[in-house]
Formats: structure tokens, sequence, C-alpha cells
């Protein structure tokens, strides 16, 4: 959606209209220039003589009133001073603009009704004393102003009337059972949202002394910023204000009962976040924090169609609180109004146009039974569904044109179905009947390598995108899986004291239906399997857990939680330190306290030299006092001793492959443990996560040394992927460059020196570097 707009001077100099997707720029007013301020929220007003105004919140301390009759050529008339504040909320009723603010001065009302003759408006303040700012306000179509997010009490509703004195509100009512961020209201019925508490609620407020709840609903992403109601006030759609989030529709037809029926994103995947959605004539126009201007379809509010679009942030793109703020589309000239934090007053003219829908049912070929989670896809368009409990399904688009679906279940055939005519304003409906496929029994046999004898107690994993089967073989080495269908799988087999086996790319159908499975002695674990490391903790949170890892950030984009393991084992498990699906990075990260992970028992006895090395992650920031830290111990069952000790300076944010000797560093046993121990200093707010995979123990070289670090050198470094490894060594070495997820890139030898020059990607590589005679050494390479 992003598009570059042109440099504009002084006030507004946009006279020729630009257009994206049915939404065209009519003109800016930068308020940069007009008052050196970003801008908060936005409402509209229409005097009697039919002159458009736009009411904009102005952050350094005001309210701005401009006029937009000429959306060709804005121009403030009037200006009220007042606090500085990042939040106004403005509303009107009749010729009056009532506005809060969560700095001070309760409730500022503005007496309009002598434009645009008279730019001299009345404005009083209008404070109780027993409340001072509010987050936002709603006036209904009887005259009652809804204040929502007071500072008093638990920040719920506050009803006044404007009837008898307009100037002069009267406190009637109120409602606080929680803190309220949105409130709007029509024919006695409320809508509220509860941002923190991710919900909304419907009350009945006939009775203004006596509210009467009628019905909640969480929202989809359970952070609840506004809802807006359709005119017959039989549907709601909410925004959640966090990143990646959606606009809900649901049935509020009977308040009691209420009915979640469809969501839809702006930027599906950029993590944009969604702020304030409104309702008009079967649309939704809402803002988006640096996604601009939406226009939705919503006359069928099962499936919601985006048909328009304006990007009025081309500055910032994805997760930030930069960009459109509010937006205003019920102007009688249908011109719609936006407050852009950055880039000013938006003036659009939009095209209401209607989706094309594609609605049908998939059932199963064989006996018309409906099929549930099939996947629909409309072939080069970002569009999708997935068939429901029933086995219907429903999509929209803006464009017409001929369409082609593609339609697919695991354990079926898919399909293809071509040439779907689809236009504006219409419905075209596709059944679609899909073939089962015939499933089949697979077999197999896990053997040990050293006498290809039976291997029984071996666990196995099968799976490719669609189907996962697992077991575990029996006292004879064997496992069936009874009910598997073609395709083609990665097969992955592992047990405690032997090296995890895994192949990929296995083509399986009724005529190769058996694999034998060869497993190798070793201590190896690359957590594809849980072969029992055990966790404790005193942090009441990012306990240690073996899972695919979810990425989080903060600060500036850096990775807190990975968002992959290794690159480069069986599987996509690594054990992490806590792993909430949260987009917030603090969700679930270690604090006050520490979380330990003991690795199952080893024989370290059967090797000479024994080394053991692994990948670790660790991150930590904001980190004031600078004594968290993730600390790697061994022991013998009797002793303990550090491997090594990181901190907030250590190699923060990537994966580090570590090895150790570990009969240099304690007395070796029959029954040896990794601990790994997490910590997070009480109370200091800092950000903590850690991970390891990849674990193994292996023999050593007879001797061990570190090569000098100036005897290897890379240059140019950084390079743009062409350079040169020199040494001072004067015999053969094993090299390896691995990539920070553990990915290996190149395995190579070479004596005195070699020359590369490699289409890698730009990033951070690690060069691993060791002698026949056992010298090592771990440099680091920045490719440009």
């Amino acid at each position: 959606m992003k598009k570059i707009v042109l440099n504009l001077a002084l006030l507004c100099v946009i006279f020729v209209s630009q257009a994206q997707n049915n939404l065209e720029l009519l003109s800016i007013l930068n308020y940069q220039d007009l008052h050196g301020s970003d801008l908060s929220d936005i409402w509209g007003y229409a005097d009697e003589e039919g002159n458009e105004y736009a009411i904009v919140g102005v952050n350094n301390g005001g309210v701005s009133i401009v006029d937009v009759t000429d959306p060709m050529n804005p121009f403030e008339v009037f200006f009220s001073p007042g606090p500085s504040t990042i939040w106004r909320d403005m509303k009107t009723w009749g010729d009056y603009a009532y506005i809060t603010n969560e700095s001070s001065g309760g409730l500022k009302i503005i007496d309009m009704s002598g434009l645009p003759d008279n730019t001299n408006l009345p404005v009083v303040q209008y404070d109780l004393g027993n409340w001072q700012s509010a987050h936002n306000l709603y006036i209904d179509e009887f005259g009652y102003c809804y204040i929502a997010g007071a500072n008093r009490g638990n920040g719920g509703v506050i009803f006044l009337d404007l009837n008898d004195d307009p100037m002069n509100p009267v406190e009637v009512g109120e409602y606080d059972q929680f803190y309220v961020h949105d409130v709007v209201a029509k024919e006695n019925l409320m809508y509220l949202s509860h941002i923190s508490d991710g919900f909304f609620q419907i009350l009945d407020v006939t009775d203004k002394t006596n509210p009467i709840v009628l019905g909640s609903q969480e929202t989809s992403s359970t952070f609840t910023h506004n809802a807006w109601f359709s005119d017959d006030l039989n549907y709601l759609f909410t925004t959640d204000e966090v990143p990646n989030s959606f606009i809900d529709s649901y049935d509020i037809s009977d308040p009691t009962d209420i009915q979640f029926l469809d969501n839809i994103q702006s930027s599906p995947g950029d993590n944009v976040i969604v702020h304030n959605t409104h309702y008009i004539d079967g649309f939704l126009v809402t803002s988006y924090y640096r996604d601009g201007v939406t226009i939705h379809d919503v006359s069928n509010p099962d499936i919601m169609v985006e048909i328009g679009n304006y990007d009025t942030s081309p500055n910032f793109n994805g997760n930030g609180f930069n960009g459109c703020w509010g937006v205003y589309p019920w102007l009688p000239s249908g011109n719609i109004i936006a407050a852009d934090i950055e880039e000013g007053l938006y003036v659009l003219g939009p095209n209401y146009i209607k989706g094309c829908y594609l609605v049908g049912e998939v059932t199963d070929a064989s006996n018309n039974a409906p099929i549930n989670d099939a996947d629909l896809q409309l072939v080069a368009t970002s569009i999708s569904d997935n068939s429901d409990a029933i086995g219907t399904y429903g999509m929209g688009i803006a464009e017409s044109g001929t369409y082609s679906l593609e339609v697919s279940k695991p354990g079926y055939l898919s399909q293809t179905i071509t040439d779907i005519e689809l236009t504006n304003g219409n419905t075209v409906e596709v059944d679609i009947e899909l073939v089962p496929l015939q499933a089949f029994s697979f077999s197999g046999t896990t053997l040990e390598a050293e006498n290809n004898g039976n291997l029984s107690g071996t666990e196995v994993i099968m799976f490719n995108t669609d189907f996962t089967f697992s077991g575990t073989s029996d006292g004879n080495g064997n496992f069936t899986f009874p009910n598997i269908f073609p395709g083609t799988y990665d097969i992955i087999a592992g047990q405690w004291g032997f090296i995890t086996e895994c192949i990929e790319g296995v083509e399986i159908n009724e005529s190769n239906n058996t694999v034998v499975l060869t497993l190798e002695e070793g201590i190896y674990d690359d957590f594809s399997f849980d072969f029992g490391w055990t966790s404790s903790a005193t942090s009441p949170t990012g306990q240690w857990e073996r899972a695919e890892p979810f990425g989080t950030t903060a600060f500036g984009n850096n990775q807190v939680n990975p968002e992959v393991d290794v690159q480069g084992d069986c599987y996509n498990q690594c054990y992490v330190t806590g792993n909430a699906a949260s987009d917030q990075a603090g969700a679930d990260d270690v604090d006050d306290g520490n979380v330990i992970l003991v690795s199952p028992t080893f024989d370290a006895t059967q090797f000479v030299f024994p080394r053991v090395s692994f990948w670790r992650w660790f991150a930590n920031y904001d980190n004031t006092i600078a004594d968290d830290q993730l600390e790697l111990r061994i022991s013998n069952g009797t002793d303990e001793e550090i491997l090594a000790v990181y901190d907030e300076n250590d190699n923060m944010s990537e994966w580090v492959f570590e090895e150790f000797i570990l009969s240099d560093i304690i007395e070796l046993s029959t029954i040896m443990t990794l601990i790994v121990e997490t910590s997070d200093n009480f109370d200091n707010g800092s950000l903590v996560e850690a991970g390891i995979d990849l674990f193994q123990v292996y023999e050593g070289p007879v001797s061990i040394s570190e090569i000098n670090e100036n005897a290897i050198s890379i240059f140019p470094n950084p390079s743009n992927g062409e350079f040169q490894i020199q040494t001072g060594i004067n015999e053969q070495m094993d090299l390896r460059i691995l990539d920070t997820s553990g990915r290996l890139i190149l395995q190579d030898q070479f004596v005195n020196f070699i020359d590369y020059n490699l289409d890698i990607s730009p990033g951070l590589y690690h060069v691993l570097i060791e002698t026949q005679s056992g010298a090592r050494i771990q440099k680091k390479m920045l490719v440009k």
C-alpha cells in the first residue's frame, strides 16, 4: 500500500489530485508548519449553510477548526489553545463541539453557531471538580454526552445531559464497573470498548440512573479499542489496538447472544495496528497507524471486503504508533477527512464500490458429507478462506474479473476451478466435491547401527505440511502407522543414547510403504523428541519449554525470543525460556528469579577426551543493573563446575555455537548432566530470554590447544562475499562457515590460505577452523 507523497510547502499546495485504491487525495493541511505539532483525533461539522469543517486535535495544546468546504483549499478558521497532550477526542451536538483530553481542564465546549461569518467563537471549560481529564466521549441523538475513561473511579462512563443548556451539561448517571476506552450509543443502547480487559459490552441506558448490561463479547485480539454499530443496530464492528490486529464483525441483533461473523486485516503480515473504525451506509471507514485510511464493504458482514485504501503515512510501515489517528466519513459532500499524526489533515474523495462475492459448499464426493477446514485460495490474490463445520465458505474481492479457485484438504485430491466470473455487487455460488484419497498402512523397523540389531523404544515421527504420525517401536523394533495417505514425508527416529536419524523427502504410497531406520550410538539431542530434560524455576514466567520458538522483538527491532531454532537439525524444536504466542516481548520472559534446565544423565567415561557442544541463545535488554545472566554448568553427580557465564554483553539475539572439553573441566562419571540456568535480577524491568539447541557429546582429540587469535585473518572483513582466509599454520585445517541460525553454509579443508567468492546474503557469519592436531578458533565475518 505504500506510496511516496510529494513534499508539501507551508500549509497546503496539493492542487492536483492523487488517487490510491478508490480514495482520491484532494488536499493536505500541514500542521507541522501551521502549529509545529503532531495531531490526534478528528471530527466533522456542517453548518446550516452547508459549509463543512474539520475539528482537529492538536497535540501541543489545542483544537483547530478548519474550513474544508472547498476540499482543494482547506484553511483554519479558529484555534482554541489548551494543555499539551497526545490524546484529544471531539464530538458535536448541534452547533457545539465537545472536546476531552487526558491532561486537564475537564470538558471544552465551543459554540460554532457563528460560523462562517464570526470566527471569534465562545469557549467554556466544563469542570465539576471531581474529574479533570478523560480519554473519549460520544453524544447520542437524544443529546446525552457519554464521557469515557475519566480520571474518576474506575474510569467508566459519566452521563451528561446537554439538552437544557449545551454550554452547561448536567450529570445524570454513570457506569463504572470497568475502565472504558471508547463509547458509542444509539436508541438508548450503549456500546463500550474495554481495551485492557479485551471485550466490549452492550448496555441498555434508557434509565440513565440504572444502566443494564445486556451482553458482552471478547474481541479477536483481546485489546478492544473501539466499536461502531450498523445503522439498524444488528451488527457491531470492533478494532483491537495491537500489531497484526483485525477489524471484527459481530451479529448483535440479540445482545444476549452475540455471534462472531468475520474479521479482516490491512496489509496482513506487516504487523500494522488498526485504530478507529466507523460505519456509513454499508461500509467501514477505518484509520490505521502506518497504513492510512481503508474502506471495507460490509454490506455482507459475514464477508468483509477491502475496497479502498489511501496511505497517509508514507514514511512509516509495519508495527508502530505513527500515521493515521482518526477519520470522519459523514460530511454532506461525502468527502472523508483524516488526521495523520505526523503528516497533517487529509481531505480524501472516496469511491464506494461493492465487493465481488464468491460463496459455496465443500463436500465429500463419496458420501456428500460437508468437509470442515478445507483450504480455498483465489489464485494470484491474497484472498482465501476455510470451510466451516457445515462445509460452507465465503470470500470477497474488490476487483471484478475472471478468477481460478484452488481447493485442498488433507486426505483429498486437490481441485482447481477455473473461469469464475466475479462482478462488483454480485455473488457467485460455486460448490465443490473433493474426492477422498485411499488410506493405507505404513510400517518400519528401527535398528542399532553397531550390530544391526532391532532397537526397541525408538520414537518415530513421520510428517509433512498436512499430516503428522508418531509412535514408538516395539520390543522387536517394529512400528506401524495404520491409516496414512500418499505424499512426500520427512521421517525422524530417535532415543536417548543414540544420534537422531532423519530422512527428508520420502515418497510414500501403497507400493512404497516400509522403511528401515538405523541409529548410531551417541549422546545427541536436537529436541525433536522429549528425552526427559527437567526444569525448575523461581521465576513466575519464562519457564523452560521444548517447542518451536515464537519470536518476539523490542527496543528497535532487537530480537528477544528467537523466531526459529538452529537450522540444519532434524526438526524445528529447541528449548527456550517462555514461548507465549504474543507480540509483546515481556509477555513470557524470565522475571524476578531464575529458570533451570537439566539434561538427562549421560556416561562421559566412554570417551577419552569428551567434548560437549551446543548452540545457545541469550537476549537481555533494558538491563539497568547488569546482573541478569545465562550460566552453563556441568555436573558429575557429585560436583558442579561452571562452563561459561554470559551477560548483556555476550552475543545477544543470535544462536551461538559453544564447545567445551569436559576432561579439562571436571572428573568424568557415568551420571553427567548439563545444567542451563537463566536468571533475571529482581525488579530491574529488563527482558531476559535464553535457548539451547543441538546438544552433543563426542570424542575430542588427544590433546587440545587454542590457535593464537592473530594466526588467522579474514580479509577483507566486512566483505561482499569475496574474501581470503590466511593463516600461519602449515598443516591441513577443517573449515566450517555457519550463519547465525546455525545453518551450515560451507564446509572445506585448506592449508595456509584459501580464497572464496560466495554468493551469500548480507549478515553475520561464524567461521570455525580446526587443525588436525586439535587446535581450534572461532571468528566472526560480516558480509554487506
